[in-house]
């Protein structure tokens, strides 16, 4: 019978400082990094790794797994290191001391793109350790904070897209030249996304969510909003949901460029917006009030107060979100907390489903959480 809580399962112990993120394998293992400058690999029924990673002098920054049956890790001692997925062992190690590398994203078979806090860009082929281009000062650096990659990669034209200033720029992956910059926005855009019908959406500081081609060309203008937009993303059906710090979420008909939706029930800024099903949307304010709601009407259907550093959709009727040690598991059809866990000894950093029953957690305390969802 199922009962919608959480059950512990394991617990994952080796590391010695505060974990930094977790990433799935193809082999259904898991790969986690850390401040304690060590990858370590995971079978989710044993509380040891399988092997630990050890080829970093800092604490490491990223993790990838690529196609290729690799892995790609990066530290903030400009070290970028290749393993075998399957074994653990170290292929290639690449130093750059001048560099604070960030992460790396997949471009090509045998290619990755790396970013770093200087907001430098630089191609590679992992193959040889050698670099194909460097994209100097390319991205801008407000991404120091937010940890989120700040460029987009249009793998098939081999081109990175960012917007270092008021300005998309459109770079040759080969070359290390900006083939295009287009100032279409009035202010500096805030952030980016790939869209399913090989369109690129911004958004920006002047309030507006912008369309383009990857050629560079604005094919849509959306206004609506009332103050500065914090971040945006496509729907299966093409629409966009936007939401900003005037306190509502947007959803957007791209074909007439109109609002169909606005959420206004917010009474703070916005902070995130979580798909839940085909017809639902969560939204979660600064003032701590949680709305699932209706994206066809736009009523809402349930509230509730969270203390939200971070959340995550289990399913369809479950909602986790923790503050600092505590998370809570929400019934999202009552807006009742059916659940309280406090198991984590320092600071949560974050939760991903591993499948559609088993959830990891993790946590300064060095810690990783099995769970099952029960």
């Amino acid at each position: 019978m199922s009962t919608g809580k959480l059950k512990p399962k394991n617990i994952l112990r080796g590391h010695e400082e505060r974990i930094s993120g977790i990433i799935s394998l193809d082999s259904g293992n898991i790969l986690s990094w850390s401040d304690d400058t060590t990858l370590r690999i995971w079978s989710l029924e044993s509380s040891t790794p399988t092997h630990v990673l050890d080829g970093h002098d800092a604490q490491v920054t990223h993790a990838l797994n690529l196609p290729e049956g690799l892995i790609t890790s990066t530290a903030y001692d400009g070290s970028l290191c290749v393993w075998e997925a399957r074994t653990g062992t170290l292929e290639r190690k690449v130093i750059r001391p001048e560099l604070s590398f960030m992460g790396t994203a997949y471009w090509c078979p045998n290619c990755v793109v790396s970013w770093d806090l200087e907001g430098n860009l630089i191609s590679w082929d992992i193959s040889t350790g050698q670099a194909i281009s460097i994209l100097k000062d390319a991205c801008f650096r407000y991404y120091q904070a937010s940890m989120a990659r700040p460029f987009l990669l249009l793998q098939n034209r081999g081109v990175a897209v960012t917007w270092p200033s008021i300005a998309l720029e459109f770079w040759d992956l080969q070359t290390g030249e900006c083939v295009h910059s287009a100032m279409e926005h009035g202010d500096a855009p805030e952030g980016g996304h790939l869209l399913p019908n090989d369109r690129i959406l911004t958004w920006s500081n002047d309030r507006t969510l912008k369309i383009w081609t990857q050629d560079g060309i604005v094919e849509a203008t959306l206004r609506g909003h009332e103050n500065d937009i914090r971040n945006a993303f496509a729907l299966d059906n093409g629409d966009i949901v936007s939401w900003s710090s005037d306190g509502t979420v947007r959803i957007w008909d791209t074909s007439t460029t109109q609002s169909k939706c606005v959420f206004a029930q917010h009474n703070n800024f916005v902070l995130h917006v979580w798909r839940v099903s085909t017809n639902f949307l969560l939204s979660q304010s600064l003032d701590g009030r949680c709305h699932l709601w209706d994206k066809v009407t736009g009523e809402s259907v349930t509230q509730f107060d969270a203390e939200v550093n971070g959340g995550i959709i289990l399913s369809t009727s479950r909602f986790l979100s923790w503050g600092h040690t505590t998370m809570s598991l929400w019934d999202l059809n009552s807006g009742e907390c059916v659940q309280t866990l406090t198991e984590h000894e320092a600071e949560i950093l974050g939760a991903k489903m591993v499948n559609a029953k088993t959830l990891i957690t993790w946590s300064k305390d060095a810690t990783l959480r099995v769970w099952e969802l029960t």
